[in-house]
C-alpha cells in the first residue's frame, strides 16, 4: 500500500479534532512582583499533560484536578482595585501557538465568592462567564450631570454623576461600572 504525503496530510487534518493547547501557569505577578511557585496558584496533580478528566463534571478545578488537595497551603493575594496581575508560566516557559486574534491563547472566568470576599476555597468551578481581559479605563468625575460613553457612572466610593449621556451604566465590579453601549 502506497500513501502520497498530500494524501496522509489530508487525511490526517480530516480526522483531527480542533487544535488546542494546554499550559500550566505556577507564579503570580502582582504589581511587577513575581511570587513563588504555587505560592498564589494552586497546584494540581496532572502535571503538563492534558486530562479528559474535564468531561466528567467535577467540584475540583476542570482540567486541574486535584487541585482542592492544595488549597490549604496556597496563600490569598490581596489585591487593591487597580493593581496589575498576571501570570508566568511553569518553568518559565513560552507560549508557543500564536493564534488568529479572534481566538485567544487564555480565557479568564470569574465567580463570586460569598462573604466574606477573602476566601481560599469557593466550592465548584466558575460560572463559565468569559471576562474582559481589558480593564477599564479610570475617569475623573465631570462638571456636568452625565457621564460619557465608557466613562465611569457608579458603584462603592463613586461621587461623580451616574447618569450616561449614551448607553446604561453596566455593572462591573463592586468598585466600578461604566456607560456601556
Amino acid at each position: 500500500m502506497q500513501f502520497s504525503l498530500s494524501g496522509l496530510a489530508l487525511w490526517a487534518l480530516a480526522t483531527s479534532n480542533t487544535a488546542s493547547a494546554h499550559y500550566r501557569f505556577s507564579k503570580l505577578v502582582h504589581n511587577g512582583r513575581l511570587t513563588n511557585d504555587w505560592e498564589h496558584i494552586r497546584e494540581n496533580s496532572n502535571g503538563i499533560m492534558p486530562t479528559k478528566q474535564f468531561l466528567t463534571p467535577s467540584d475540583d478545578f476542570r482540567c486541574n484536578s486535584g487541585s482542592f488537595a492544595n488549597a490549604g497551603k496556597t496563600k490569598v493575594a490581596s489585591v487593591m482595585p487597580g493593581d496589575k496581575l498576571g501570570f508566568q508560566l511553569w518553568c518559565y516557559a513560552t507560549m508557543q501557538h500564536p493564534g488568529p486574534p479572534d481566538h485567544p491563547h487564555i480565557q479568564s472566568h470569574r465567580r463570586r465568592a460569598p462573604i466574606p470576599w477573602r476566601r481560599r476555597l469557593v466550592q465548584g468551578a466558575s460560572d463559565g462567564q468569559p471576562v474582559n481581559s481589558n480593564p477599564p479605563a479610570a475617569t475623573n468625575p465631570s462638571n456636568g450631570g452625565t457621564v460619557p460613553l465608557w466613562g465611569q457612572c457608579g458603584e462603592t466610593g463613586w461621587t461623580g454623576p451616574t447618569a450616561c449621556s449614551e448607553g446604561a451604566c453596566k455593572f462591573s465590579n463592586d468598585w466600578y461600572s461604566q456607560c456601556q453601549k
